[in-house]
């Protein structure tokens, strides 16, 4: 009893461990449509100065079939900073009845990725159960030295079909340090607050959760779920202090890393000045030093302590021929300032297209790239790509705001957009079919935006081999054989791929009997339909695209047309759809335009919206009949 006693005193509201996790204690609510039940979720995190802290997990979780159960097992992220301290969890039958302790001992633990530079680590437990339903809890304290740049975030529904009975956050701060909290789909969005010896108390509780089943073009899961983010406002990490009670503050402190992490070698700075000698204008000299860029480094992600926030310096990069977005966006503004253009070095979210503009925090950015202003406009340079063309912005940055850091701090901007859509594709086919229905055809394709992005490894990683197998893959017939392949790529600020190739197909059009049945597509459609219209959440399309093929098919002598389609026009909200289909003598052509427009809808207009794409691949899959005479 006394160790129970002395946990408690340690965490006053851990009263829990009197209770019993029955599984019959679930309600019918939580259990429907869920795959496995939060029974309790405890966050404690004491911040005891600018420098240390300590973070406690306390999770009981019923796990109620095999779909949950990954909800069995536990990860703890580690790094130079973070030190697991202690771990212990039991697992109980559907009764109640322990079957099995655990402890610190069967943790594995392993290298954060074998893709990148960096201290991290991660300890894991995977249990593996023998009937379900089962109940797991673990608990376990991580010790946090030299920083506290952030907090923990509170997202207590952490996946689909996961339902809650109750969660809790609880942040222990010095009484002197201020914070401030970003609080979304909360109950109470205020914390209670309170006084605890010298500390200053926040707590935040949320129960009774219901699960959320995942539907087709819903938005994210943290877009759905409670989610609280605390920050501080003054924060040390390895000594280095700063302030991120507004988005100027904290661009100060990410600019005072970089300082003295601007050196290139006199021998560089030579031949840097001697390659954009001729150069005629800036815009030129930036790229050519961008292209040396490209061909001379390679992008490693490296996160060894505070690395995860402070680029390596320049002359390393120059010496070992790689770095991480944060290292090679240093180095490309040290080489620009080399020949004299400035440029300023910006963090980015490549997930999120918006920052929260009240609310200062590291969180909210995993990307550096570097912004170069120009009289008329700024250019934008991607450093980590040895493929993508200057000054072109890829989707994953295309219209996100940043944070320019600026010698007088951080300023929000948004990077420019190229075009409304984000995805463009053109196709040109034309089919020469025979009595039997085979075809010979030729394939034109062009590639913008997004659809030239998707095919970079297509032309870069991919043997000859592989590629026609892809394309293969992409054609809607039963068997095809791709010859001379011809892949024309044009690299300029407006990229753009062209393919082209000829194929044999066998049975393009259908024959029974007397008649071919002739498809108005060669290709894969691109729809993907949504079954249900009874949903809770809007609809939100991530990217809008355009496609636009042109099919013409030459019909073999002696077949004359006895069922053509008429041409369709679809309009609506979520985008437009147009098939144009025209006989002139032995040649049917077929003209399909589809554009998707991005946004966020509704839910409401569900029903509209699966009419919509289930009308537009009846237009897609129609076919023209030809009799023979």
């Amino acid at each position: 009893m006394k160790k129970i006693f002395c946990l408690l005193l340690a965490w006053p509201w851990v009263s829990f461990f009197a209770q019993e996790y029955s599984i019959r204690a679930i309600s019918d609510s939580l259990m429907k449509n869920a795959n496995a039940v939060v029974r309790y979720h405890a966050v404690d995190f004491v911040q005891s100065d600018m420098n240390n802290a300590t973070h406690k997990i306390i999770q009981v979780i019923t796990v109620l079939n095999e779909s949950g159960k990954y909800h069995g097992n536990e990860v703890v992220y580690l790094d130079k900073f973070r030190e697991l301290k202690s771990f212990s969890g039991t697992v109980t039958d559907a009764s109640g009845k322990i079957i099995k302790k655990i402890g610190k001992k069967d943790l594995t633990t392993t290298a954060y990725s074998p893709h990148i530079a960096s201290d991290n680590k991660y300890s894991y437990y995977e249990y593996q159960p023998s009937g379900y339903p089962f109940t797991i809890r673990y608990e376990y304290e991580v010790r946090i030295r030299d920083g506290v740049p952030y907090y923990p975030k509170f997202v207590p529904v952490s996946n689909y079909n996961l339902s809650v009975e109750q969660a809790k956050y609880r942040l222990q701060v010095p009484a002197n340090m201020k914070i401030r909290y970003k609080a979304e789909r909360v109950t109470n969005e205020k914390p209670v607050e309170k006084r605890e010896g010298e500390g200053a108390v926040y707590e935040w509780v949320v129960a009774n959760i219901t699960a959320i089943e995942k539907e087709p073009y819903s938005p994210g899961l943290l877009d759905i779920v409670p989610v609280v983010q605390p920050a501080p406002n003054d924060f040390c990490m390895e000594g280095q202090c700063g302030n991120m009670s507004d988005w100027n503050q904290l661009g100060k402190w990410i600019g005072q890393l970089s300082v003295g992490r601007g050196n290139i070698s006199p021998q560089l700075k030579e031949k840097l000045i001697a390659l954009t000698a001729d150069a005629v204008s800036d815009k030129e000299k930036i790229q050519r030093v961008y292209q040396y860029l490209q061909s001379t480094t390679r992008y490693v992600l490296i996160k060894f302590g505070i690395g995860g926030f402070q680029p390596m310096n320049a002359a390393d990069v120059e010496k070992n021929g790689f770095g991480d977005c944060k290292a090679l966006s240093n180095y490309m503004q040290a080489m620009l300032d080399a020949v004299g253009i400035p440029s300023v070095y910006t963090i980015i979210s490549t997930e999120e297209a918006n920052l929260h503009a009240d609310f200062a925090s590291l969180g909210q950015m995993n990307h550096a790239i570097l912004a170069v202003p120009q009289p008329n406009d700024t250019i934008w340079l991607e450093c980590t790509s040895q493929t993508l063309p200057f000054n072109y912005t890829h989707t994953d940055i295309a219209g996100h705001q940043c944070l320019l850091v600026t010698p007088e701090g951080g300023k929000i901007c948004r990077v420019k957009k190229p075009s409304d859509v984000d995805d463009a594709k053109t196709r040109n086919i034309s089919v020469s079919i025979d009595a039997a229905g085979n075809g010979k055809a030729l394939v034109k394709a062009s590639y913008k935006l997004g659809a030239y992005e998707d095919m970079r490894g297509f032309i870069h990683n991919m043997s000859r081999e592989e590629q026609i197998n892809s394309l293969t893959r992409d054609l809607q017939v039963a068997k095809a054989k791709i010859g001379e392949l011809k892949i024309k790529p044009n690299d300029k600020e407006d990229p753009e791929l062209q393919l082209e190739y000829h194929t044999d197909i066998e049975r393009f059009a259908n024959k029974s009997g007397n008649r071919l049945f002739v498809p108005f597509s060669l290709l894969q459609p691109i729809f993907v339909p949504m079954n249900s219209t009874k949903r809770k959440q809007e609809i939100k399309i991530n990217g809008g695209f355009l496609r636009s093929d042109t099919l013409q098919v030459t019909i073999p002598e002696g077949y004359v047309p006895e069922t053509i389609p008429k041409s369709a026009t679809l309009n609506s909200m979520f985008g437009d759809y147009s098939i144009d289909i025209q006989l002139e003598e032995n040649t049917l052509n077929i003209i399909q335009y589809v554009f998707i427009r991005k946004g966020r809808y509704p839910a409401t207009t569900a029903e509209e919206f699966k009419g919509f794409f289930k009308n537009m691949e009846k237009e897609w899959s129609k076919r023209a009949v030809f009799k023979q005479q």
